[in-house]
Order: C-alpha cells, then sequence, then structure tokens
C-alpha cells in the first residue's frame, strides 16, 4: 500500500466534539497495512486509532468510533462472536460502518465466508488491494459523513424523547383551557392546511421554474418538479445539499453563490444570469432571482430561489447576432465590391490611353534616343503593373471574364509543382494529399493555378525561418453557398498564424500585414472573387503560433461539363499575313479613350472613324461604309452590346468587336461577340481585327 498522503481529501466538516465519536478503528495486525493505513488517514485530517486484537477491536468499540476499517485476513478463520454481537446489539439510531480491505484474488471458501460476514456486519464497504490512498480516505470520509447522520439522528431522537415529556405536561396543565378553543384552532388548522396545500399543489405544477427554498445557510430545503426537470435532480438527491453545486467551477472560485445570497439578505432580492451545472453535467444559461425570507420579527429564515432555463433564448440571440454580422460583413464586401469594380474599369480606361500613347510613342522615337527609350520603357512597365492590379480589384468585384471548365485538381498542382517550388524556395517542403477518384471540379483552371500560387507565397511569407506547406483536397457536402457537392482544395501551412482581428479582416481589399512595398492587399481578396464567380466559397482558419488553413470550396464538375474545345490551328489566324486596309468605326463614350484608339488603329494602316455614343455611331453607319466596328460596352442611354444586336440587324455580317474592361454582360447577352480586354496593346489589337476579318470580308454596308 502506498504511504503517499492524498492532497484533494478534506476531513469530514462539523465532526462531534468527543475524540472518540468520529476516530476510525485500523484492524490490520499483519504486515505494515495497519500503521501504513492509520498514517495515510492522519495525514488526511482524520483520527485513526490501531487495534492489534480483537478484544481491543471491541473494547475501542465500546469506547466510541465513527467507522472500522479491517484487513479481511484478521478475522478470517477467527472466533468474531464478540463482534457479530456488538454489532446486533447496537441502539436503533446506530450502524457502525465498516470498511473491510479484501484481495483480488482468494479462494472460494473465502468469497463464501466474506459474503456471510458483509451480511452479517450489515454496513459494509469493500476495497481491494492494492488501495490508492485516496480511494482509502475518500471510503472512509464517506463512512464518517454517514456516521455522523447517525449520530444527528440520535441528538434528534433524544431531543424528540425530551420534547414529547414537555408537551405532554404542558398538555396537561393546560387541557382545560385548550379544550374551549380547540374547535376555532381546528378550524383554523385547517383552513391553513388547505391554503399550504393549494401552494404546494401551485409550485408543483410549475415545470418551466426551478422554485426551491434554502436555508440561511444556502442549503436546499424544498424541490418542486421544475427544479427536478431544469436541474436533473430528484427531491431525495438534492435537499439538504448546498445550492452552489450547481454553479460552475469559475463561479464557486469566484465566490458567487456566497455574493447571491449576501445581496439578497442585504438588499431582499439578488437577480442574474448565467451557466449553471446539470446533474448530468450539461450546463445551462439560466436567468436566477433569490428572495430573503423574513419571519414577523425581521430575522432571516432563508431563501426563495427561481431560476428559468433561458439556453434556447440565448442560442437564438447568438444565432440572431451571428446573422446579423454575416449580413454586415456581406453587404460591407458588396459594397466594396461594386466600389472596387467601377474604379478599376475607370481605371482600365486611363491604362488603356497611358499604355497606347507609350507604344505609339516608343514607335515615334528614333533608335539613338537610348535614355529616352529606357525611361519609356520604364513607364510601360509601371503601366503594366497597374493593369494587373486592375485585374486584381476586378476577381475581388467578381467582374473578371472566367472560363469554367471541369478541372482536375490533383493534376493541375502536379503540373504547377515547379513552379510552386521555385517560388517558394529551398526552406518551404510541399506535401500533396489527394484521395483516388477525386472528381473534377467547376472552376478556371488558370485563375485557380494563380489563386493557388497566392496563396502559397503568402504561406511562404508567414514562415520566414522555413516550414512546410500541406496541399490536399476532398470531397464533402455542404449547404453554402448552395446545397450540393464540393471540392475541397486545402491549403495549410506551419507559419505564424493570424490573431482574431487579422483573420476577420484578411479578405478586406488592400488590407495587408506585409510591409510597405511588399504587397497590394489583395491576394486573398482577388481569391475570394475567384470564389464567387466559381459559386464556391473560401474558409479561413488561422490560430497565432500554430498556423493557417484556407479551404476552396469548388462546386462539383456536372457530367456534362464541357471542356475547353481543341484550338483549331487551321482558322487562326496568320500573324505574318499583312492585314488589309480597312475601313473601321471605333465608338467610346470615354474622348480620351476613343482618341487612343484611333490613334492606334491608324498606326496600323487602317482609316478609322470615332463616334462618342452608340447613337453616332449608327448615324455614321448609315452614312459611311465600315468594314469593322470596335465599341466600348459600358455607354449611357445604349451599350455596347445593344449597339451590336442594332449593327446585326441593319447590316448583317458586319463584324463587331466588344472592348470591355471586365465581363459585365449580363448572362446571355453579347455572349457571341469577340471581346478587346481593356487595356490592350497594339499587338492585342492587331490579333483581334485579324481574328475577325481573316474570312472572306463580307459586302461593306450602303
Amino acid at each position: 500500500m502506498s504511504e503517499t498522503p492524498s492532497r484533494c481529501c478534506s476531513p469530514v466538516d462539523g465532526m462531534e466534539s468527543d475524540p472518540h465519536s468520529l476516530r476510525v478503528l485500523v484492524f490490520a495486525p499483519i504486515g505494515r497495512d495497519g500503521p501504513a493505513s492509520a498514517e495515510i488517514l492522519t495525514r488526511a485530517g482524520l483520527t485513526a486509532a490501531i487495534c492489534t486484537g480483537l478484544d481491543q477491536l471491541l473494547a475501542e468499540l465500546e469506547a466510541g468510533a465513527g467507522a472500522a476499517f479491517v484487513a479481511e485476513e484478521a478475522i478470517v478463520g477467527r472466533d468474531i462472536t464478540g463482534l457479530l454481537r456488538w454489532v446486533d446489539t447496537q441502539p436503533p439510531w446506530s450502524d457502525l460502518p465498516f470498511v473491510l480491505l479484501t484481495s483480488h484474488r482468494e479462494p472460494t471458501a473465502v468469497a463464501a465466508w466474506r459474503l456471510e460476514i458483509v451480511q452479517r456486519l450489515r454496513n459494509v464497504t469493500l476495497i481491494e488491494r492494492p488501495v490508492q490512498p485516496i480511494s482509502l480516505t475518500s471510503t472512509l470520509q464517506a463512512a464518517l459523513r454517514s456516521r455522523r447522520r447517525q449520530y444527528d439522528l440520535r441528538g434528534f431522537i433524544e431531543a424528540r424523547e425530551r420534547t414529547a415529556q414537555e408537551l405532554e405536561a404542558l398538555v396537561a396543565a393546560r387541557t382545560a383551557e385548550l379544550n374551549a378553543s380547540n374547535a376555532q384552532l381546528r378550524d383554523e388548522m385547517a383552513e391553513r392546511a388547505r391554503s399550504e396545500e393549494q401552494f404546494r399543489l401551485l409550485i408543483q405544477g410549475v415545470t418551466d421554474y426551478a422554485i426551491y427554498m434554502l436555508d440561511p445557510e444556502g442549503r436546499i430545503s424544498s424541490w418542486n418538479a421544475g427544479a427536478e426537470r431544469i436541474k436533473g435532480y430528484a427531491p431525495a438527491e438534492i435537499i439538504g445539499e448546498h445550492f452552489s453545486r450547481f454553479y460552475t467551477d469559475e463561479d464557486r472560485a469566484a465566490g458567487l453563490p456566497a455574493i447571491g445570497l449576501a445581496t439578497a439578505a442585504r438588499v431582499g432580492r439578488f437577480e442574474n444570469e448565467g451557466w449553471r451545472v446539470r446533474k448530468d453535467g450539461t450546463r445551462i444559461w439560466a436567468h436566477v432571482v433569490i428572495d430573503a425570507i423574513r419571519d414577523d420579527a425581521g430575522g432571516l429564515t432563508g431563501f426563495a430561489k427561481v431560476t428559468r432555463d433561458i439556453t434556447e433564448r440565448l442560442k437564438a440571440q447568438k444565432q440572431l447576432e451571428e446573422a446579423r454580422e454575416a449580413l454586415f460583413q456581406s453587404q460591407k464586401l458588396e459594397a466594396i465590391g461594386q466600389l472596387t469594380g467601377g474604379i478599376a474599369h475607370d481605371f482600365n480606361n486611363l491604362l488603356m490611353v497611358i499604355l497606347g500613347s507609350l507604344a505609339l510613342m516608343r514607335k515615334r522615337l528614333p533608335p539613338e534616343t537610348g535614355a529616352a527609350l529606357s525611361l519609356l520603357d520604364n513607364a510601360v512597365q509601371a503601366a503594366q503593373r497597374g493593369a494587373t492590379l486592375t485585374k486584381r480589384m476586378l476577381a475581388f468585384a467578381r467582374r473578371q471574364e472566367l472560363k469554367i471548365m471541369a478541372v482536375d485538381i490533383p493534376d493541375l498542382v502536379r503540373g504547377m509543382a515547379d513552379l510552386l517550388q521555385r517560388s517558394l524556395g529551398p526552406s518551404i517542403t510541399i506535401e500533396t494529399r489527394f484521395p483516388l477518384g477525386l472528381p473534377k471540379a467547376s472552376t478556371d483552371p488558370n485563375q485557380l493555378e494563380s489563386a493557388l500560387l497566392n496563396i502559397a507565397v503568402n504561406a511562404r511569407d508567414a514562415m520566414p525561418e522555413g516550414g512546410s506547406i500541406t496541399i490536399a483536397a476532398k470531397v464533402a457536402t455542404a449547404n453554402e453557398p448552395a446545397p450540393g457537392r464540393y471540392v475541397c482544395l486545402s491549403v495549410t501551412d506551419t507559419g505564424e498564424g493570424m490573431d482574431p482581428e487579422t483573420l476577420a479582416r484578411a479578405t478586406e481589399p488592400f488590407f495587408t500585414t506585409k510591409g510597405v512595398g511588399k504587397g497590394t492587399g489583395l491576394g486573398l481578396s482577388t481569391v475570394h472573387g475567384l470564389m464567387e464567380q466559381s459559386h464556391g466559397r473560401m474558409v479561413l482558419a488561422s490560430r497565432k503560433g500554430i498556423g493557417t488553413t484556407i479551404e476552396l470550396w469548388l462546386p462539383v464538375a456536372s457530367a456534362e461539363a464541357e471542356l475547353p474545345p481543341p484550338a483549331d490551328e487551321a482558322a487562326a489566324p496568320d500573324a505574318t499575313e499583312a492585314l488589309r486596309r480597312l475601313h473601321i468605326m471605333a465608338v467610346d463614350d470615354d474622348g480620351l479613350v476613343l482618341m487612343n484608339t484611333i490613334a492606334m488603329l491608324e498606326e496600323l494602316g487602317h482609316a478609322a472613324v470615332g463616334a462618342t455614343a452608340a447613337d453616332q455611331a449608327l448615324d455614321a453607319l448609315r452614312r459611311e461604309a465600315a468594314d469593322l466596328v470596335i465599341t466600348d460596352h459600358a455607354m449611357p442611354r445604349m451599350t455596347g452590346a445593344e449597339l451590336a444586336d442594332r449593327i446585326a440587324a441593319e447590316w448583317p455580317g458586319l463584324p463587331v468587336i466588344l472592348a470591355t474592361g471586365y465581363a459585365e454582360l449580363p448572362m446571355g447577352i453579347g455572349a457571341n461577340l469577340p471581346k478587346l480586354a481593356k487595356p490592350f496593346s497594339l499587338e492585342e489589337l492587331e490579333m483581334a481585327i485579324r481574328s475577325v476579318t481573316s474570312a472572306e470580308a463580307p459586302d461593306r454596308p450602303g
């Protein structure tokens, strides 16, 4: 037996003042069980007396004891008639608890003897070797508490007998006086009994509230059906216990039960909300009221406590707050997206003018002006970086043009493995985990590659000392953004992670934690926009000091999802073939863009005329024929797509190119029109013209 004392058990509170009344008699004369057990109990704050023989045990029992701890081998095969006689002759209130130390393995005869002894000793608790100090002390403390209740019962019986005798004398002395008022008293008692019964039935009939009484110290003295339903305790289990057992460990440590009683005693009432613990360990959010109960003289007699379970109300409140926050975030991102998309579109028009003008200027500068050409190239590179930035802004605003198709995620990741490793460097290890039979996802493969690279570079920057990145995928069913099956592509790093404040703002455009010049703050915003346009979603999870996981939920591609059509080499325009001189109509409501487009067309050797509105373009076409129309889409009164429909109706076969800053066409409108993305270069303009004029030119409208 280990002799280490238990530190989690305390002595039984409120023991009798008689030092013999609640002591533990230890009868284990063989080996060191006796001294070791006594030492453990003493260290736990209990009083222990060692008995070396049966005669001494009987003598000590006569002197008084709270419990007996007996080793089985001390009484096996011995004459214990005297001990059994003492047990049988105990007073009615007494039932001394015995704790019998047994062995796990024993002969069948010993087991049968043990059963008989347990029945004869009546109040027996068996404890097997090897026994831990905490088990020994807790078992004997429980036995002592039981013994204390027996002493309380003895006191109650004795007090009751004394009271009965006093009452008999009083009744005998006042019989004559009481006989006169007996009838009236009976009536009053009957009325009071009816009132109390009605009140009891009322309290018992309430099941939505836990209503019970406390004594001045906080022990429970009554228990209604609602309390049993809400708390989970039957009346017999809880009456007499302290009400603090319903509080959480944290609240008990903070002294909240005592604060509640003290407040109610001082001001008459205490009201609060907080977590409470049920019998099964589950927690409820409760509204609690404690009222002080006083007698006619103003003395405190106890407390009335009413508890209501409002967990469902708390959940509903929390769900409402979460829904409001989600709506706010959605509206905020939508507003930012609309603003960003509009700014990017206008910025594309400006870049169109800048890049076009720089390209024309470069063609006009002589080769010997090297310094000027170098400055010009710097300006072009800066403008091109601006164009890249607008593409990211449009991606966040969900206004970029995507080529949605069925994408094999493992093949796509394997195809960009070398690019990822070169971009991340040797200090970062990449691990991939893809299940067999993973279905294809519906998205734009090029944009997904860009998103993965963006996420991986962000992960690298979060691991300055190196680390690992895990790219995995799985198929799962989800209800957001729409019920269905999704491929969940995740990227997990072992980097610095984000705190909750940073995580909440991670997808906001232009928000970055990197230094000046090290990031635009549009990386995750772009990925968020791609997921929205792909009818999926992005989920961020991060813990400071642990790492970050970014999940991209993409819809599973349908069986009939179309793959990109194979390139038709025969139909591809020949870039080396000289373009014939065309008469081209350029339409744009922005005068700077229109002037730049006309200049670029003239640089390519074409005759160009301009119009700042769709109506002007139609009037000009009716006056003079054209071979081709290049039009902006976002124009007042009549859009470019609507202009194309009018041209197709009046001059069938006249090709129209739609120049736009983003794919802003409504579903099904202008879907077959060739598009030229702004800002475009001379080469892109030339290729677009070749693509629509490579076939035999139609009759010019006249």
